[in-house]
């Protein structure tokens, strides 16, 4: 028997994608990801992503939502105002009808704005008590804030509260986005701060992945998706760490549509692991860090 088969991959990051076509996509996303994944475009539908999805033998996923807009100048970060807790619930009913029409196979998560103030931490009580999404992310370089900014730390003790998982984006970022708002060693003082946060880097952290690398290696409560990276890109440093000390650590995902499913689980495949890592990289790891029941 294989050490994981087709039918058994868990993806901790699928992106809600866009029923329509789009011209709106950031240039630097339409070159580097269009010609191998055109879904990033659009023009897909629920049904046609849940059959790419078991097309490529995933089993369950965390679907995710991003509420709000985002500013078209870099140089403004947050959803702005105006952006009501109806219009948040509103965003999440549109996952929660996915994963309610997906029984056992999806399960929801969204974004959160800490620039929203309380609103963000009411944000975060509804996802998860009204709609029982099962964690929350921030990608600091939309919001043009560090994950070490004041704003984010009510954020943090809600998540804390509610037992949920928090996902941070880390490294330079897909979008043209600032990436300082990302390095990987900011998040030493969210979890020195709160030890018992329980928090997933995603995106590598790339270039400063030896940081991400120390950080997995300090923090127990820390752990790393490899989200928005083809595995045949990971770096050694990390494929080296899964295969030691941080077998436990690391959990694959396809970032779809940013890449494809199949892609992802092909390379994933042809990575250098050791025994048992492989089935923990692609299933395991993500479903003792996250509910799936």
């Amino acid at each position: 028997m294989a050490e994981i088969e087709s039918g058994e991959y868990v993806d901790v990051y699928v992106n809600f994608p866009s029923p329509e076509k789009r011209d709106d996509v950031d240039p630097n996303i339409r070159r580097w990801f269009a010609k191998s994944s055109p879904d990033v475009l659009g023009g897909v539908s629920p049904e046609m992503m849940m059959q790419r999805f078991d097309d490529a033998g995933i089993a369950m996923g965390l679907l995710n939502v991003s509420a709000g807009s985002v500013y078209a100048n870099p140089h403004m970060g947050g959803w702005g105002d105006g952006f009501t807790l109806d219009d948040f619930r509103e965003t999440c009913e549109k996952v929660a009808s996915v994963v309610k029409a997906n029984p056992g196979r999806l399960q929801g998560t969204c974004n959160i704005d800490p620039t929203q103030g309380m609103n963000a931490v009411r944000m975060v009580e509804i996802a998860v008590n009204e709609y029982d999404f099962r964690g929350v992310r921030v990608m600091g370089s939309l919001v043009n804030l560090p994950p070490n900014h004041p704003l984010y730390y009510p954020i943090y003790t809600k998540c804390i509260e509610l037992d949920i998982p928090i996902v941070i984006n880390v490294g330079f970022p897909g979008p043209l986005r600032f990436a300082k708002f990302q390095r990987p060693i900011d998040l030493d003082d969210v979890l020195i701060t709160y030890p018992e946060l329980k928090l997933v880097a995603t995106h590598i952290g790339h270039p400063w992945h030896l940081e991400t690398v120390a950080l997995l290696q300090k923090h127990a409560n820390l752990y790393l998706m490899t989200a928005g990276w083809s595995p045949k890109y990971i770096p050694d440093e990390i494929v080296h760490f899964m295969n030691t000390r941080g077998q436990h650590k690391v959990m694959w995902s396809a970032d779809y549509p940013i890449q494809a499913f199949q892609r992802c689980v092909d390379e994933a495949h042809k990575l250098p692991l050791r025994d048992g890592v492989r089935r923990r990289y692609m299933r395991d790891n993500a479903l003792e860090v996250f509910r799936f029941d």
